[in-house]
């Protein structure tokens, strides 16, 4: 068989499983700290306050309070090139997948690498670097209107795009872009490609960046909501496979999932919104 063969004969469907989701691993940052364990130690203590973000940014904010990593700088993560061109959300994707391919007993090589992807929520990518590539075309003189690096980041797809090229991942790739529900939607989307047979294992999950673009954004979106929450940002992911299919093969999954639905319902004694 030739080479071009055995390539498109790996990536066709398999066998597709219909029994739970299992997780094999998984990674957070979040406004805890950027381990897992701060994670961890958070959710035992209890809900924590926003932090004070006045003076965090440039540009002015809606308020001073967020959800933010005050102590993540991009440029110290994930290493190798020094966050060259790496926008705030792609960073604390790459962070957040590879812990959760560290916690993971799951082995990726050239073997099955192609059978393992990766799947991302988020609700508008890196609303910062589409919003600072636009106004170049608008402020830099020519021919030079737009930092390739800066357009590059704009794109709704670029953490789910970085994460897999960073850690050798071909196979499936795919962003969901959902607001509040972009993680589980991302979930969801992932059990389908693997009941589907289009991949072995996915990391899935969301990731969200904090900027001065998103904050107004949001207090535009939700003025006047009697139950708002400042805006904050964060990542977590968890590598998913099947969990019968990690059973036959000696391997214990930490957790599994029985279905992921998402949907919209009539307010008691009212209609839903056209």
């Amino acid at each position: 068989m030739t080479a071009p063969a055995q390539w498109a004969q790996s990536r066709r469907p398999r066998r597709a499983g219909t029994g739970p989701l299992g997780i094999s691993g998984w990674g957070a940052v979040s406004p805890a700290g950027a381990r897992t364990e701060d994670f961890t130690a958070a959710v035992l203590a209890g809900p924590a306050g926003p932090a004070d973000v006045a003076g965090l940014f440039d540009e002015a904010l809606p308020g001073d309070e967020a959800y933010a990593l005050l102590d993540f700088a991009v440029p110290d993560h994930p290493g190798r090139d020094g966050g060259l061109g790496l926008d705030r959300g792609s960073a604390l994707a790459l962070v957040a997948c590879g812990q959760a391919l560290a916690d993971s007993d799951l082995t990726v090589d050239d073997g099955n690498r192609h059978r393992v992807g990766v799947v991302l929520g988020t609700t508008l990518g890196s609303l910062r670097s589409a919003s600072d590539c636009s106004r170049q075309t608008l402020v830099r003189d020519r021919p030079y209107l737009v930092d390739p690096l800066l357009f590059g980041n704009s794109g709704l797809h670029r953490a789910a795009g970085r994460a897999a090229g960073w850690f050798g991942l071909t196979g499936v790739n795919a962003t969901v872009a959902g607001a509040q529900l972009a993680g589980l939607a991302a979930l969801r989307y992932a059990g389908s490609q693997l009941r589907r047979g289009h991949a072995d294992a996915v990391l899935a999950g969301g990731v969200e960046e904090l900027s001065p673009h998103a904050a107004w954004v949001a207090e535009h979106t939700f003025k006047g909501e009697e139950h708002r929450v400042p805006v904050g940002e964060g990542a977590g992911v968890f590598v998913v496979e099947d969990a019968a299919a990690m059973r036959a093969a000696g391997r214990r999954p930490q957790a599994e999932v029985l279905a992921v639905e998402v949907g919209q319902y009539a307010p008691p004694g009212g209609n839903p919104d056209p």
